[in-house]
């Protein structure tokens, strides 16, 4: 598949995804107003803060994976599609609040824009703020099974779609608990690692395509194969998210490049980087780790370790290993799936690895 021909697929996709996603939100906003304009607000700034950005990958996924199977798209599957969407948001609020963050795709962080919106009205906008956060990532999760429930696929594909739904979540939940008992302990390896990154960022992006591909009727051999290339891609994915997370461009990616290294997450950068280097390297590195009064210049500290050290390559080339892995999985199942679907699945592997956002 050409470069043209993929990026088409996206842009044509997300298009898609993202007209369903906003005419579900306004039409619970609408109803919402019988209630209260704020209500109605509440669900609107949700609306803003979804439609904002985002690379759709997940509920693109979750289509296509649907058309590998079914052999053809029908207007049908877009609903349900955005649940897994909507439930990627939910978790982007709430790691938010988690992390401290102030800002998201270029914007506040939906916990902050309420604390800006309140300031002056509440005599606690911030507190007030992290509340509605709360609020409106449980609220996604829940309007993310109401597109399920709402689609018009039999109700037994319905049944297994929200099994997957939830098994998402819980695994999320689980990665996310991981990385904040990593964090604090201060030490990891890699394989742990892996295991958190499989929980936490290629669980939704599996559970979208089993999601897809059972209101499909795959049989079990399929969603075996598929599963497995999905894990491997997300894990490409993350390992990228991590490289960006310190090496990219703020502009470009619309997050801090010093975030990670302030929260001091266990990125597979970090593990390494402590692996490969001497005590007292490790003493001035913990020190910076996790402090959010680091200075930028204790950040190009940490950037240039992280490449005289040989971690950024080594991270960059197992990111490529798994993207590689992911495509053998495609493999096993190509009489199973579309051949179009299942360049466009090896395409997704080369691109998350390749992006810069």
């Amino acid at each position: 598949m050409r470069d043209e021909e993929f990026t088409a697929i996206l842009n044509f996709e997300s298009s898609k995804t993202g007209k369903t996603l906003q005419e579900f939100l306004e039409g619970r906003a609408a109803e919402s107003s019988k209630l209260s304009e704020e209500h109605k607000e509440f669900y609107l700034n949700l609306e803003e803060f979804i439609m904002r950005g985002g690379k759709r990958l997940r509920p693109i996924a979750f289509i296509m994976a649907y058309k590998g199977v079914n052999g053809s798209l029908d207007e049908k599957i877009y609903l349900p599609s955005i649940s897994i969407e909507l439930l990627h948001n939910a978790t982007l609020i709430h790691d938010d609040i988690m992390d401290h963050d102030t800002m998201r795709r270029g914007g506040p962080t939906f916990h902050t824009k309420y604390a800006q919106l309140y300031t002056g009205i509440t005599h606690d906008p911030a507190d007030f703020g992290l509340s509605v956060g709360i609020i409106g990532g449980n609220t996604l999760f829940n309007l993310g099974v109401e597109a399920i429930l709402k689609s018009s696929f039999e109700n037994d594909k319905k049944l297994k779609a929200l099994k997957f739904y939830t098994e998402g979540f819980r695994e999320v939940i689980e990665g996310v608990f991981l990385e904040s008992i990593m964090a604090i302990r201060r030490f990891s390896d890699e394989n742990e690692y892996l295991t958190m990154i499989r929980l936490k960022t290629s669980s939704l992006f599996e559970k979208g395509i089993l999601m897809g591909a059972s209101l499909a009727g795959a049989d079990k051999s399929v969603l075996d194969a598929l599963s497995k290339y999905a894990i491997c891609t997300g894990q490409a994915f993350q390992i990228q998210d991590d490289i960006l997370g310190v090496f990219g461009m703020e502009e470009v990616t619309g997050k801090p490049s010093d975030s990670d290294i302030k929260e001091g997450k266990m990125t597979l950068l970090t593990i390494k980087l402590l692996e490969a280097c001497t005590q007292a390297e490790k003493d001035k590195i913990n020190k910076i780790y996790g402090n959010r009064k680091a200075t930028e210049k204790d950040i190009e500290y940490l950037r240039k370790l992280l490449i005289e050290k040989n971690v950024l390559e080594y991270c960059r080339k197992l990111s490529l290993k798994l993207s590689e892995e992911a495509v053998k999985h495609l493999e096993s199942v190509k009489d199973s799936i579309t051949s179009d679907v299942k360049e466009f699945f090896t395409k997704l592997s080369e691109f998350v690895i390749a992006r810069k956002k």
